[in-house]
C-alpha cells in the first residue's frame, strides 16, 4: 500500500543535520517506523560518498516479504 505520510521538518536549508543519523532522529516516527533498524556507515557515510564521486557509482539493493498478515523489508547502499 502506497500513501503519503504527513511530516514536519524540523530543519531548514540553512540549518542542515550534521550527520545520517541526526537526519533520522528528525524523522517523524512513523517514518522511522517504516525504515525499521537503521546500521549507519562508518564516518557517517563519509567514504562512500567519496568513491561515488570518483566513480560516479553506486548500488542499491532491497528485498521486501509479505506472509500471513506480516511484513519484512531491506534494503543497502553501497559502492559495489
Amino acid at each position: 500500500m502506497v500513501g503519503i505520510i504527513p511530516t514536519t521538518h524540523t530543519h531548514t536549508s540553512l540549518n542542515p543535520p550534521s550527520s545520517l543519523q541526526e537526519a533520522f532522529k528528525n524523522l517523524p516516527t512513523s517514518l522511522q517506523h517504516i525504515c525499521g533498524n537503521i546500521h549507519f556507515p562508518q564516518r557517517d557515510g563519509e567514504d562512500i560518498l567519496s568513491q561515488t564521486l570518483e566513480s560516479m557509482t553506486l548500488f542499491g539493493a532491497s528485498d521486501v516479504s509479505f506472509r500471513n498478515g506480516r511484513g519484512t523489508h531491506a534494503w543497502i547502499i553501497s559502492t559495489g
